[in-house]
């Protein structure tokens, strides 16, 4: 008995042990990397983590999250980051966002966009989202593989490939009305006003599923797979900017894959902020913002306040 223990603890035996235990290490850290990062061919992100009330709706410029590739050499290089998951055509991917319509009168008589994804091409946009024009309808069109006049591309350029802004912007112009011949794709007739209202839109191959509020709402088979401009590798998302409406824009998610019906039931149920515990700890800590003034013999000779 002796014997076949000193056998373990040294020599061969020992060898063998510290293997097994290097092995049983890198299994565990495996899986713990695993575990925090998901599977690599999988990615569901948060886009925007809503901890101080909400993007807006309708501002200057749009709220833009987007892929930064890698860049430089050496002491020089940058490493790539990324904002949003990686969309390819005919796929699969899901948004889920959350709105707050305050004020219609924001762009009166205009069809207000306030969501856009693209592929970095410049050309046109794979997804788009907006409030009607005189009516709390929303549109969600898809650009597809085959388009046609009624699902046209959703170019972003000029020319013959006309902005669908310019249509949009013209309020009641075909296929983007507000009448009921213009309800196409994945279009919802009503959304409630001055209240948050949680919008998942699920595309997967020519499918293209709108939950609202945690439910499916639309269901429909386009005409073809829906189509990305670029390579997937400058892809990025809009939100908000000078086309969009009045309100708040809140907690957004994204991923490439299709969202089961509990996984948007499940961000239904977080809400429209980040109330996860690290983001409630995070504020303990946060000093807000303060103003402060240096004075002399009662005159201000410096002032300022720190960010918020």
């Amino acid at each position: 008995m002796n014997s076949a223990v000193g056998a373990m603890t040294t020599g061969p035996g020992r060898i063998i042990m510290m293997l097994a235990g290097i092995v049983i290490l890198c299994v565990c850290l495996y899986y713990l990397y695993k575990y925090l990062n998901g599977a690599a061919e999988k990615a569901d992100m948060v886009v925007f983590s809503n901890s101080s009330g909400g993007l807006p709706g309708q501002d200057a410029t749009a709220s833009e999250f987007k892929v930064q590739p890698s860049s430089g050499s050496g002491t020089n290089a940058v490493a790539g980051s990324s904002q949003i998951p990686a969309i390819y055509k005919g796929g699969e991917y899901s948004v889920s966002i959350w709105i707050y319509v305050a004020n219609w009168g924001i762009n009166a008589n205009k069809n207000k966009t306030f969501l856009t994804i693209d592929g970095g091409g410049g050309n046109f946009n794979t997804l788009q989202m907006y409030m009607g024009a005189s009516t709390n309808k929303m549109g969600i069109r898809v650009s597809t593989q085959s388009p046609n006049s009624k699902n046209p591309m959703l170019f972003t350029g000029t020319g013959t490939n006309a902005s669908i802004q310019g249509t949009l912007n013209a309020g009641q112009a075909s296929p983007y009305s507000d009448g009921e011949q213009d309800f196409l794709q994945g279009d919802l007739q009503a959304v409630d006003l001055q209240k948050w209202v949680h919008v998942c839109v699920v595309l997967s191959g020519r499918r293209l599923d709108v939950y609202m509020d945690g439910k499916l709402t639309r269901s429909v088979v386009l005409g073809s797979m829906f189509d990305v401009d670029g390579n997937g590798s400058t892809y990025k998302m809009k939100v908000g900017g000078p086309n969009g409406f009045g309100g708040l824009i809140g907690q957004i998610n994204a991923a490439n894959f299709a969202y089961t019906p509990d996984r948007v039931w499940a961000l239904y149920n977080n809400g429209p902020e980040d109330t996860s515990i690290w983001t409630q700890f995070l504020k303990y800590f946060d000093p807000g913002q303060y103003s402060f003034s240096l004075k002399r013999n009662g005159e201000t000779i410096a002032s300022g306040s720190t960010p918020s």
